[in-house]
Order: C-alpha cells, then sequence, then structure tokens
C-alpha cells in the first residue's frame, strides 16, 4: 500500500511534466491497485485424502486425525486410533470431547475452536480456520450431513487448504479446500456456500453436508510434542488411500510408505528415529529413547526421502535429530 501511496503523491505532477507520463504513471498506479485487491493468498497442505470406515458410528474422527497424524509423520490405523478412547469400538472420536487423549498418544499438538462464544460462530470460525491453514496447521471440522439429526454435528471434515485475498476476514467467495472422508480427490467450496442451520434446508439443500451457523465444532492440529525442538519436520505418505476395516474383521495389509524429512542443512548429519509403540515416543533426548530402529545420514538437501514398510493395523512414529557429534580422541591415543 505505501507503493500505491508513493505512486499516487508521484501523479500529483506539474503542469510542465509530459503528459503521456502523467498517463503512464496513472496507468501504473491502476494496474498496481487492482493488483494488490486481487493478489490472492492460497495454501494447499500435502494431505491427501483418506477413506473412512462407517460401521460403528463411523470412523470419521479415526480418519481426520489419521490425515492428520500422517502429515506430522505418524500412521495409526482408524482401529488403533479408536482403541485408545475405546478398546470396544463403540464410543467415537468427538472433537473436541475426547480427541485430546489420541493427539496427547501421538504427541501431536492441538488448538480447538472454543464452542461457547457469541453466534452466529461461522463466519469467526473459518477465519480462524484460514489462520491454522496458514501455519501449515490442518483443521478438522465438524459438519451437518444432509438427513441426520445430530444436534452438535453428524461428520468430521479435514480441512488441508484455502484461497483468500486475505487471512483475517470473512470473505464469502473465499474457498475452501478439504477431505470428507469418502472421495479420491479433495473438495472444494465456497465460504458463502459452506454453512447451513440445522435444518439444512438452505446450502443444505444443495450439498449433503454444511458447517453449522451457530455453534462450530473443530480442532486445529499444530505439530507434534517437541520439548527440546530438536526434532525436525517429518511426514508420510501410503501408497493406497484405504486400510482394511479390522473392526469387522478384515485381515491387515503391508502398507508401502515414503517418508520424507525436511529442514535439514546439506553436509550436516542426522538420524531417522522409528517408534513402533506410541508410549515410547519422547518429546526430548530422542537418541536416548526407546525407538525400534534408526538411520543415520548426512544430509545432501534440505529434504531427504525413504521408503518404509508397515502393517496397516500398526501405529509408528517417525522423528529426525540432529546426530550427536563426534566425541573427540583423548590426548595421546
Amino acid at each position: 500500500m505505501a507503493r500505491i501511496r508513493d505512486l499516487t503523491n508521484r501523479l500529483s505532477c506539474t503542469e510542465d511534466e509530459p503528459l503521456m507520463n502523467r498517463k503512464s504513471l496513472f496507468l501504473l498506479g491502476i494496474a498496481w491497485a487492482v493488483a494488490c485487491l486481487w493478489a490472492r493468498a492460497s495454501v494447499q497442505l500435502d494431505i491427501p485424502p483418506r477413506a473412512q470406515w462407517f460401521n460403528n458410528n463411523g470412523y470419521c474422527g479415526e480418519c481426520s486425525i489419521q490425515q492428520c497424524a500422517l502429515y506430522f509423520g505418524a500412521y495409526i490405523s482408524q482401529y488403533r486410533a479408536r482403541e485408545i478412547i475405546d478398546p470396544a469400538q463403540e464410543q467415537d472420536v468427538l472433537i473436541p470431547r475426547n480427541s485430546g487423549r489420541v493427539f496427547d498418544a501421538l504427541r501431536l499438538t492441538y488448538a480447538a475452536w472454543n464452542s461457547f462464544r457469541d453466534t452466529p460462530q461461522c463466519q469467526s470460525f473459518l477465519v480462524w480456520a484460514k489462520g491454522h491453514l496458514e501455519q501449515k496447521h490442518p483443521v478438522i471440522i465438524g459438519v451437518y450431513v444432509q438427513g441426520e439429526e445430530d444436534f452438535d454435528y453428524d461428520h468430521l471434515l479435514t480441512a488441508t487448504g484455502f484461497t483468500s485475498v486475505d487471512t483475517n476476514t470473512f470473505h464469502p467467495e473465499d474457498k475452501l479446500i478439504f477431505n470428507d472422508g469418502f472421495g479420491p480427490t479433495a473438495s472444494t467450496r465456497t465460504f458463502g456456500a459452506l454453512d447451513d442451520t440445522r435444518a439444512m434446508t438452505g446450502n443444505g439443500a444443495i450439498y449433503d453436508y454444511c458447517i453449522p451457523r451457530d455453534v462450530d465444532f473443530g480442532c486445529a492440529v499444530t505439530g507434534i510434542k517437541n520439548g527440546s525442538g530438536a526434532a525436525l519436520p517429518v511426514s508420510l505418505k501410503l501408497d493406497r488411500r484405504n486400510e482394511p476395516n479390522l473392526s469387522q474383521g478384515r485381515a491387515p495389509v503391508q502398507l508401502n510408505a515414503t517418508i520424507q524429512a525436511g529442514g535439514l542443512t546439506a553436509g550436516a548429519a542426522y538420524v531417522l528415529l522409528r517408534y513402533n509403540d506410541y508410549h515410547n515416543v519422547p518429546t526430548n533426548n530422542y537418541l536416548a529413547s526407546a525407538f525400534d530402529s534408526s538411520t543415520a545420514f548426512v544430509a545432501t538437501n534440505s529434504t531427504q526421502t525413504w521408503s518404509a514398510q508397515f502393517m496397516s493395523d500398526a501405529t509408528v512414529i517417525y522423528r529426525c535429530v540432529p546426530a550427536l557429534p563426534a566425541t573427540p580422541a583423548s590426548p595421546g591415543k
């Protein structure tokens, strides 16, 4: 905006200046103003959709947590995620009522939306979601579903991105990008077409699900518990978007994963740690912890990838940390 003001001041030229020069400056100022007006913020987190299970009240919460966990370097089966809440698989993950138990177990940090704010909340909720997505925090959102009747919400989506002219104001033409737990690709909808009441007679008459207009439920997954600050970003991608439904007696299958560590410095030494039990994952002193395997490497770039395999009924968590410096030899040795 300072550039626009500067151009405006320059347009106040004297009568001695050539008319063409004044016109050029004027057109340049208009072009700059239009560019600023239409410049759009755009965020799209690399979180591929996954398919939820539908029995036992649906595993939408578990599937949403699974997607967010993969983004932060952890895999957990939908079955294992619910097992943390209820070993009998009857009580599902609810945002925010009991989801914190799963986040804590996976050593994930999170921020829940305050549902006790003044109503209607949907516009401020979407601005809150934009702010977290800009910080690369996926957001789990509760929505009404056409034909259902829960007072709070019926289903959970995973918001992975947005487009907007800014991140601190509601605009009906903004767009939210999300994975709904059903389709193989992400969905996109304008903010103005997202909300509705429980009756679902507005946007809900057009779309299968809508964000509650009055009271909202959601949670942003903000990262990993990393008290020492030593752990670097790690993400996982799988070779398939679904997993056999263990709760219905299906046998687990092998999953092939791509691990990516980021934030590396070329030439520096690191260690990639794998934990097969979430109970053993620490928040500091990683190299002294009870990890199940380790891969030492010297970074050749800011990112590095590996292949890995594990079963679909597993819980696997990765951490990447700097290697300990070599101990100098004692004098005379």
